[in-house]
């Protein structure tokens, strides 16, 4: 699989905010390749991933997108 999506966002994110202590993915191969690990390495970025098979583990922030998406498609049907 291709890095170049999720590590030219990631770089873009790193030029625009503060730099976050962690960070939290799953452990997709664009995800777990050198070239992403590195960057988030290079900028003392702790990495965290969910579990393997552990689908459950963002479902906090899963639920939060659902909802997120589902209000905000209930507000601009109208």
């Amino acid at each position: 699989m291709d890095t170049r999506l999720v590590t030219d966002t990631l770089q873009e994110a790193l030029s625009k905010y503060p730099v976050p202590a962690c960070f939290n993915s799953d452990q997709g191969s664009q995800y777990t390749s050198h070239k992403y690990t590195g960057l988030l390495k290079n900028h003392n970025i702790q990495i965290y991933m969910s579990g393997k098979g552990r689908s459950i583990d963002n479902i906090v922030m899963e639920i939060f997108f659902r909802t997120l998406k589902y209000n905000c498609n209930i507000i601009n049907e109208f």
